[in-house]
């Protein structure tokens, strides 16, 4: 499938508050080695994230990193957009909300935000086997993270990057739980990147758990998305 055959994009959350963010702020952009064990054991996480081979070597897993869903022209079917129930567990939000973006809209503000400074690159996940010499001889910054396994392929992922190196965060081991003693530090993971973009708003829908939840499916007629939106 080709980015051209994109209809929309949509971010699926679990609570509120990450909608809300988005809308108002822009993107809140975690480092792509903070998905190999994140916090909350009910969504989905990846120890191969970034990785350049199956043994779990890594490149440039502490850029940040924005991943939604996208819906392709087979995804519509009588004029509702049906995608993979997986995705409900992935992102835990069968409760939850969802964020339906003008691709158009959301890729033309990327190229024109003045609040940008650095190099970045955006396009669609390729699920696929590792080719550990193509990724290491390739000198972009985002060269290991546009490929992950094919187990995830149902997530259709549209991603976007960014050529900033993550802020490192640590922590003292007062327990000493690591051995290291209490006046030691140990790595803890990266500081997340807040990507200023304030105009998502105006260009994407937040839809309700009841509203593209249907027995257990994913199913979102488009007589409800706003027409001033997605023309």
């Amino acid at each position: 499938m080709l980015e051209k055959d994109i209809k929309y994009l949509i971010r699926f959350f679990d609570e509120d508050y990450k909608v809300e963010y988005l809308f108002h702020k822009g993107l809140y952009m975690n480092a792509a080695a903070t998905y190999h064990k994140i916090e909350s054991d009910s969504l989905k996480w990846d120890y191969g994230e970034g990785s350049f081979c199956n043994s779990y070597a890594y490149k440039n897993v502490n850029r940040p990193i924005w991943c939604c869903t996208a819906v392709f022209n087979e995804n519509i079917t009588n004029n509702n957009i049906i995608l993979d129930k997986k995705l409900l567990e992935d992102f835990n939000c069968c409760n939850g909300f969802a964020v339906v973006i003008n691709k158009g809209k959301f890729l033309k503000s990327l190229r024109e935000n003045p609040k940008n400074i650095y190099a970045y690159s955006y396009g669609l996940v390729s699920y696929k086997q590792k080719n550990p010499n193509e990724i290491l001889l390739n000198n972009r910054f985002d060269s290991s993270l546009f490929i992950k396994s094919p187990s995830f392929q149902h997530q259709q992922e549209f991603r976007f990057c960014i050529d900033y190196s993550c802020e490192k965060v640590f922590e003292k081991d007062v327990n000493n739980y690591f051995g290291l003693g209490v006046e030691q530090e140990y790595f803890k993971g990266y500081k997340a990147f807040e990507y200023e973009l304030y105009c998502i708003k105006s260009f994407s829908q937040k839809l309700l758990s009841t509203d593209f939840v249907r027995n257990g499916e994913i199913k979102i007629n488009l007589d409800i998305l706003d027409k001033n939106i997605f023309m």
